[in-house]
């Protein structure tokens, strides 16, 4: 059986507790691991202090790391747990657990896959003569990006893998990130987390804590009040309690126009 792990840093932990994964058919196809509020203080802890390590990179090289993470997430195998899956394989899994079709999964992954490869592009464009050179550097210069905080935590979507990008872009800007994956897809950040960290992303960086359980968003309160700066994707009721936090970043639900 499958068994995700709570990840800190690049290191596996598989915890007592755990719950176990269902399929859209109500089968079981796993078991993940339970974070606790306790794990998401201590993230927060670490990626703060790896916040240091990676303010000092320089973005071109950051961006090289990127693009390498992308490659291997979309073309390579992947330790998921304690076993290697290829591509096809973790296509499978998304497709089990989300019910959305084999052909959507894996148009995400390439998509996932190509947005980090290409980050530098995307990034540079959106700079004063496509200069990244203006997230390393805050002094002699008229313009610079000045960090809000030193991390950000991430409550992942379920509905579409290729939502992962919005949290992938932190990267881009030197943000340590702790990822709370969605209940209904705990396998696309999982494996995005070992891409990045086979690419080479420095240690204590990038965190993974599955809680997939419903707790009335006790974990989500807890990880929130743990980090600098929050990022969440959910319904309109979920998000509607974080909307007029200024630290908090909130993506609802869609929504769609009859004419």
């Amino acid at each position: 059986m499958l068994k995700v792990p709570v990840k800190r840093g690049s290191q596996d932990y598989f915890t007592e507790r755990t719950q176990p994964i269902l399929a859209y058919d109500c089968s079981v196809i796993g078991e993940s691991s339970m974070a606790i509020g306790r794990l998401a203080d201590k993230a927060a802890e670490h990626t703060r202090d790896a916040f240091d390590v990676m303010r000092s990179m320089p973005s071109a090289e950051l961006f090289v790391l990127l693009s390498e993470a992308g490659r291997i997430f979309r073309d390579q195998d992947l330790y998921f747990g304690d076993k290697k899956l290829t591509p096809n394989e973790r296509d499978k899994l998304v497709t089990l657990s989300t019910g959305l079709p084999i052909s959507t999964v894996q148009t995400c992954r390439q998509f996932l896959g190509d947005a980090l490869e290409n980050m530098q592009g995307v990034i540079a464009a959106q700079m004063p003569n496509n200069d990244i050179g203006y997230l390393d550097d805050y002094v002699g210069v008229n313009f610079a990006f000045v960090p809000a905080g030193k991390n950000l935590g991430v409550i992942c979507p379920s509905n579409h893998p290729s939502v992962n990008a919005v949290w992938l872009m932190a990267y881009a800007s030197k943000m340590p990130v702790v990822l709370k994956p969605g209940s209904e897809d705990l396998f696309t950040p999982l494996m995005l987390t070992e891409a990045l960290y086979q690419a080479g992303l420095p240690e204590d960086s990038l965190h993974y804590l599955p809680h997939p359980q419903p707790d009335n968003g006790n974990f989500v309160r807890e990880l929130f009040s743990a980090v600098d700066l929050g990022m969440i994707f959910g319904s309109q009721s979920v998000v509607s309690q974080y909307r007029n936090n200024p630290s908090i970043k909130t993506y609802g639900p869609g929504n769609s126009k009859s004419v």
